[in-house]
């Protein structure tokens, strides 16, 4: 899950930018007033899961290329020690 998350109202705009973090990553958006309510009320709150999506695929993506770079690397070494 998200492991950061601020919300800031800016009243002008009737609006919230809601900044996400998780690890190394960040995602900052911009989210209507109406669309804030409905999703504390819990009628529907699509914009916000679809942000927090993005950001577990980052992360994922992260992990995916850190293992990948590991294998590599272990891979190099075997390779090295073998000639």
């Amino acid at each position: 899950m998200v492991s950061q998350l601020v919300l800031t109202l800016i009243k002008k705009k009737n609006a919230y930018v809601v900044a996400f973090k998780k690890g190394t990553h960040e995602l900052t958006s911009h989210l209507e007033k109406k669309d804030a309510v409905e999703c504390m009320d819990e009628i529907k709150c699509v914009y916000l899961g679809v942000q927090i999506g993005q950001l577990k695929i980052l992360e994922s993506s992260k992990r995916n290329k850190k293992s990948t770079n590991k294998r590599t690397s272990e891979h190099r070494t075997k390779a090295s020690n073998q000639n």
